[in-house]
């Protein structure tokens, strides 16, 4: 799907003052993607998704995150607007990079290990240096590693954008 493609989906999801929203913030990002000389397309892309499930209600918000075991934390029950990002990272399309390659991209896959068994990685967060030594770490230390697709953690899910 092209860009244009996906601002036509988009108008048909969004309220008005949404979409004009979405199209400020692909224009910005790829105007920021012209100044720190990065791929101004991928930018416009994530600058026009950015919102892409703001559109659905909060209760559907919720839903989706349990039925697709995205954890919500006590601060986003409280703050439900705020689960559209983890949704959008969720439902968005994704590639398989290897760990070097994933750092400064966005995950799209759990990544957890026991003990103590909560997540290091959730879909819609940065992947940082510290975040692959501390999964480095867990590993060598022989914590079970679960959630992702590669279960040796030798690659990662991330958005393709």
């Amino acid at each position: 799907m092209n860009r244009i493609e996906m601002r036509e989906k988009l108008e048909k999801k969004l309220s008005p003052k949404r979409f004009e929203h979405s199209l400020g913030v692909e224009y910005t990002a790829a105007c920021m993607a012209m100044c720190y000389d990065v791929d101004i397309e991928k930018a416009a892309v994530a600058g026009l998704l950015h919102d892409c499930a703001k559109y659905l209600s909060t209760e559907k918000k919720i839903k989706l995150c349990r039925e697709n075991q995205l954890s919500i934390s006590e601060y986003e029950y409280a703050n439900p607007e705020l689960l559209h990002g983890k949704l959008g990272a969720f439902y968005a399309k994704k590639k398989k990079v290897s760990l070097r390659e994933s750092i400064g991209s966005v995950c799209s896959e759990f990544v957890m290990c026991y003990p103590p068994g909560i997540p290091i990685l959730a879909p819609g967060e940065r992947i940082t240096k510290d975040i692959l030594k501390y999964i480095a770490y867990a590993h060598e230390k022989g914590c079970q590693m679960t959630g992702p697709e590669d279960a040796k953690i030798e690659n990662l899910n991330v958005l393709d954008v």
